[in-house]
Formats: C-alpha cells, sequence, structure tokens
C-alpha cells in the first residue's frame, strides 16, 4: 500500500549497479509507475 501513495507524487531514486560497460549510476523520478528524467552516467569503464 506504501508503494501505491509514494506513486501519487514524481519523486527522485537513485541506484548504482555494473554491466558489460562499466558502473553505472542512475538517477530517474517516477510518477504513476512511469520512469521520466532518466540521467544514467558510465562511472567507471
Amino acid at each position: 500500500m506504501k508503494w501505491y501513495l509514494k506513486q501519487l507524487f514524481p519523486l527522485l531514486y537513485r541506484t548504482h549497479y555494473s554491466d558489460k560497460h562499466g558502473k553505472h549510476f542512475c538517477v530517474w523520478r517516477m510518477w504513476f509507475g512511469r520512469c521520466f528524467a532518466i540521467d544514467d552516467v558510465i562511472v567507471a569503464a
């Protein structure tokens, strides 16, 4: 239920992950279950 209430506001989310291109840092906004304003930066190759 908390997840659905949070979706009523365009909140900012941050994460980091690695793949074959290197380490990434990603920042995005989610509103009504849709992602927008996505900024994905490769930190280290």
